[in-house]
Order: C-alpha cells, then structure tokens, then sequence
C-alpha cells in the first residue's frame, strides 16, 4: 500500500524515482510523453519529471519503491499492477483495460 501522500501545488513539477527492489520492467509516461521503456536492474534508480502527471506501467509493482518529490511513498504492493496514475491529487491505479 502507498504510503502519506505530499501536499503538492498545482504547477511544481512531479519528480518521480522508481527504485528497483528487484529486476522489474516499467513503462513510464510524463504529461502523454514516453520517458522510459525497459528493465531497471536491481538495485538501480531513475527518476523522471513531469509537469501534470506520471503513468506508470509495470509487470511487477512489489519489485520497486516509489518517491515522489522526496517523499517516500513505499512499494505499490503485491501483484501485478497494470497501470498507475501518479498527479498532484495522489496515486490512483487505472481499473484494467483503462
């Protein structure tokens, strides 16, 4: 489950980091742009900016932590999560086929 989601003001840029726990494959959109596609390897980080919202998807959400703008939101949980929705209003996940 995520944890404490930050007060954000509309208009500060999103910055997101994904630290992979384990070998996890994501797909990362910012603002309908994609920024990353591929494996992050274990042990590894990358965070990417966006200005109104970040959609993650992933073949394994419990094999990575996520920080939003410093804070430290945790691993989105077991299972597979599809799809993602990270903006200043918090973390939603997408139902399937959305």
């Amino acid at each position: 489950k995520l944890g404490n989601f930050p007060k954000l003001k509309k208009g500060q840029p999103l910055d997101l980091e994904v630290k992979a726990l384990d070998a996890v494959w994501v797909h990362v959109t910012g603002d309908g742009k994609v920024l990353f596609q591929g494996v992050l390897k274990k042990g590894t980080a990358e965070t990417w900016r966006a200005k109104d919202a970040i959609e993650i998807w992933t073949g394994n959400a419990s094999n990575m932590a996520l920080t939003l703008n410093k804070y430290v939101l945790g691993s989105p949980g077991k299972g597979v999560v599809k799809k993602m929705i990270i903006s200043h209003d918090g973390v939603r996940i997408a139902p399937p086929g959305a």
